[in-house]
C-alpha cells in the first residue's frame, strides 16, 4: 500500500476507534480460536498483528499466553491497552522487524489493508518473526482485486487459490489449512459476507518451489541445451564417450557445482547441517541417500540419440565408495593440468562425453528427487520434471 492509502486507512481507525471497537469486540471467534490453539503450547508467545480493539489479545492473555499486541493506529493501541491492561506496540506492519521471536502470529482482518504488491514482502516478515514450527493465522475478505472505499480505507481481497499461491511463494511457509467462513460481527451475522482464512507453519525449508524452478531447474535446462547442441558435432554414442574438449570442461564443472549446491540446500531443508559442512561428497550425500535409498537404482535413458544409453549415476555410492565420475570432477576441478599416473592421461581429459552425460543424469535425478521433497513439504501437487534428453526411470523400474 502506498503511503497515501496507508495514512488514510490509519486515519480512519484513529477517528472511528470507538465505533470500530464496539462492532468487533463481541464477535464470536471461538471456532477460529480453536483451530489456532491446536497448534499452540501452554504459554506460547503470540504476536497479535493489527490488534484493533484488543479482543483477541485479551482472549489469548486470559488463556495464559504471552502476547505482544501491535497496531498502526495509535487510537486502537489505546483501546487494546484499555481492554487488556497491557501496552500495545504502536507500529505499522510494514515497519516491524522481529526475528525468531514468536511461537505464533495472529493477523485477524489486519493484513487485508496491505497492498497486494507488498503482500509477499510482509508475509516474509511474518515468517522471519516466527520461530521454527511457529504458526501464522491470517484472514482477508473473500473476493478479487483491491478496492478503496469512500471512507478512505483500502482493502485487498483474496480467494482460497490466491492465498495458496501466496503461501507457496514464501520461503519457509507451509500451508496447514485454508477455508472460508461467515462474518461473525454482530452487525453482519447472516448477511453472507465471506472471509478467507489461512493457517501457515514455518519450517526449515530454505527454498520454495518457485525458487527451485527458477534457479536449479532453469540451470539444468540451460546446460542440457548446451549438451544437445554439442551432439550436433559429436554424436551421443558410447564410441564417443572418451571424447574430451574445453567445452566439456565447462559443462562438467558447471553440472557438478550445481549438484553440490543442490545437495547443500537439501541438507539445510532436512536439518542436516553437520553433513552440509562435510567435504567428502559421500558424506554430503548421506541425507539424500537416507531419504531416497532407491536413488542408487534410479536410471535415465537417452531420448532420440543414435544409440540408446542407460546411465545409473548413483549406483556406485555404496559403503563409502564414491562414483568415478565424481572423482574425475575433483581431478578436473583441482588438478586438471596434471597427469594421472594410472592412465598416463592429463586430468582435463576426464572432462569427456561419458562424464558430462553421467553428471547431467545425476543432476536430473537429484532435481526430481529434491523437487518431490519440496512439493511434499509445501503440500503442492507433485509433478515430474521432464527432460528433452533423458527419460527418467525411477527406482530402476
Amino acid at each position: 500500500m502506498d503511503d497515501k492509502n496507508t495514512n488514510r486507512t490509519i486515519e480512519y481507525y484513529n477517528k472511528y476507534a470507538d465505533r470500530y471497537s464496539e462492532v468487533t469486540r463481541n464477535a464470536d471467534m471461538s471456532d477460529i480460536y480453536e483451530r489456532f490453539e491446536e497448534h499452540l503450547k501452554p504459554g506460547s508467545r503470540i504476536l497479535d498483528l493489527g490488534c484493533g480493539s484488543g479482543r483477541d489479545s485479551k482472549y489469548f492473555l486470559d488463556r495464559g499466553y504471552d502476547v505482544v499486541s501491535l497496531d498502526a493506529s495509535e487510537a486502537m493501541c489505546r483501546k487494546t491497552q484499555e481492554l487488556t491492561g497491557k501496552e500495545a506496540v504502536h507500529k505499522r506492519i510494514e515497519d516491524m522487524n522481529y526475528e525468531n521471536e514468536f511461537d505464533a502470529v495472529w493477523a485477524c482482518a489486519s493484513m487485508l489493508h496491505v497492498d497486494k504488491g507488498d503482500m509477499i514482502k510482509i508475509f516474509a516478515k511474518v515468517m522471519k518473526a516466527l520461530k521454527i514450527d511457529g504458526v501464522f493465522y491470517a484472514s482477508w475478505k473473500y473476493g478479487k482485486g483491491e478496492q478503496t472505499r469512500d471512507d478512505g480505507r483500502t482493502f485487498a481481497n483474496y480467494t482460497e487459490t490466491k492465498v495458496c499461491d501466496m503461501v507457496y511463494s514464501v520461503s519457509g511457509a507451509v500451508l496447514e489449512d485454508v477455508w472460508t467462513s461467515q462474518d461473525v460481527r454482530t452487525d453482519r451475522t447472516g448477511q453472507g459476507h465471506l472471509w478467507v482464512n489461512v493457517l501457515v507453519r514455518k519450517t526449515r525449508v530454505v527454498i520454495t518451489e518457485k525458487e527451485f524452478l527458477n534457479i536449479f531447474w532453469k540451470q539444468y535446462q540451460i546446460i542440457e541445451k548446451d549438451v544437445r547442441i554439442s551432439s550436433e558435432y559429436v554424436d551421443i554414442h558410447k564410441s564417443n564417450f572418451p571424447t574430451f574438449s574445453s567445452r566439456y570442461i565447462n559443462m562438467f564443472l558447471n553440472i557438478c557445482s550445481n549438484i553440490d549446491s543442490l545437495i547443500e540446500i537439501y541438507c539445510k531443508m532436512v536439518e542436516e547441517d553437520d553433513y552440509r559442512k562435510k567435504y567428502n561428497i559421500h558424506d554430503r550425500l548421506t541425507p539424500v541417500l537416507r531419504k531416497f535409498p532407491a536413488i542408487r537404482l534410479d536410471a535415465v535413458r537417452t531420448i532420440d540419440t543414435f544409440e540408446d544409453i542407460e546411465l545409473k549415476p548413483f549406483s556406485a555410492f555404496v559403503d563409502g565408495r564414491i562414483a568415478d565420475w565424481w572423482n574425475d570432477y575433483n581431478l578436473v576441478k583441482h588438478a586438471r593440468s596434471e597427469k594421472n599416473e594410472k592412465t598416463g592421461k592429463y586430468n582435463f581429459q576426464s572432462a569427456n562425453q561419458k562424464n558430462v552425460l553421467t553428471a547431467l543424469a545425476a543432476y536430473f535425478i537429484v532435481c526430481n528427487r529434491i523437487y518431490e521433497e519440496i512439493c511434499e513439504i509445501s503440500a503442492t501437487p507433485k509433478k515430474l520434471l521432464k527432460s528433452k534428453l533423458f527419460l527418467y526411470v525411477k527406482n530402476g523400474e
